[in-house]
């Protein structure tokens, strides 16, 4: 039997302390003339209103009414596809919609009720971030983040752990599994928001390192710096075929043994790029050091899978502001 953690309690507390009231607990032991058990007393404030047209009583805003606003201001303010993804897997129904709906006007979001659903989520939709809790159903949240570490289409997939133990233990196991943030309930949203911000970030800048391996001739080669392991052999399968102009992503897929689509999702989350831009890039990254080494531009265009010494000579120019004759002059 699946049993819970006790959160609801303290969820009680933290709604009742936010809207000005107090919570108390008796227990009475089993003796002769009653029986034992606990009893909670919630007390809330009630304030007395001055005089009012029964016809048109006052409405106390909700948060729902707040979350349907911020979500239309995010739906005008620009388009979602572009904004972070988020996966939140949570068996308790309230806690999950209660993230989501915190979440969803900053963030696209899905959702998953165990970590068994959770985990085929990942693998479809590659998420940025997975929030998930620790006791779930099926799959709990270590074995949710040993598949996610150990499968390299998501193994760069951030991972805040949720739970309301507050054991030692429990959160060096949790790091010990690959988390990367972890969080006790009952938590404060706007720290959940920080270590999301925070994360995202971290993943912008590494994004951002490894576009610049592209774009500045001066770096070393992106085959000998590139950290990620599932980028390091997308670049070796193009290294392998450079001089090939048919190389295509049917193939690098097949070769990486996942589909187009998730081919197409993991490269745009570690690089922003498509496998098309990252092929091209590639290619005229490597014609920077055979340019280097003494090859000639019309040399360097079919050495690197260009078909056409002036279609090489425009991407090139395009890309780096310089014809290939005139980045061998300077």
């Amino acid at each position: 039997m699946y049993e819970g953690t006790g959160i609801g309690l303290a969820l009680v507390y933290s709604l009742t302390s936010r809207l000005g009231g107090t919570i108390s607990v008796r227990s009475q032991v089993e003796g002769a003339d009653q029986p034992s058990g606990t009893h909670f007393l919630v007390e809330l404030p009630i304030q007395q209103m001055g005089n009012y047209r029964e016809t048109n009583p006052p409405v106390a805003p909700t948060t729902q009414i707040d979350f349907m606003y911020a979500a239309a201001q995010a739906i005008d303010s620009g388009p979602q596809e572009h904004l972070p993804l988020i996966l939140v897997v949570e068996d308790n129904t309230e806690m999950r919609e209660f993230i989501v709906a915190e979440l969803a006007a900053t963030y696209r979001i899905r959702s998953a009720a165990n970590g068994y659903e959770g985990w085929l989520l990942a693998k479809e939709e590659l998420p940025d971030v997975i929030i998930a809790d620790l006791m779930m159903p099926r799959m709990d949240g270590y074995a949710l983040i040993e598949q996610i570490r150990n499968d390299p289409v998501t193994d760069h997939i951030a991972v805040i752990l949720l739970t309301a133990s507050i054991e030692s233990d429990s959160r060096r196991k949790g790091f010990e599994y690959g988390a990367d943030e972890y969080v006790t309930k009952p938590f404060n949203v706007g720290a959940l928001r920080l270590r999301l911000r925070n994360l995202l970030n971290r993943q912008q800048k590494l994004r951002d390192q490894y576009r610049q391996q592209f774009a500045q001739p001066g770096t070393l080669s992106p085959l000998a710096t590139v950290q990620d392991q599932f980028l390091r052999r997308l670049y070796q399968l193009i290294e392998e075929r450079l001089d090939d102009s048919s190389l295509n992503i049917d193939w690098l897929a097949k070769q990486l043994a996942v589909s187009k689509k998730t081919l197409y999702l993991k490269v745009q989350t570690l690089i922003q790029l498509s496998p098309n831009e990252v092929i091209r890039q590639y290619r005229l990254r490597k014609a920077i050091d055979l340019l280097k080494a003494g090859h000639n531009a019309s040399e360097t265009t079919y050495l690197v899978g260009f078909e056409s010494p002036s279609y090489f000579a425009k991407v090139f120019k395009d890309f780096y502001h310089q014809t290939p004759t005139d980045y061998i002059r300077n």
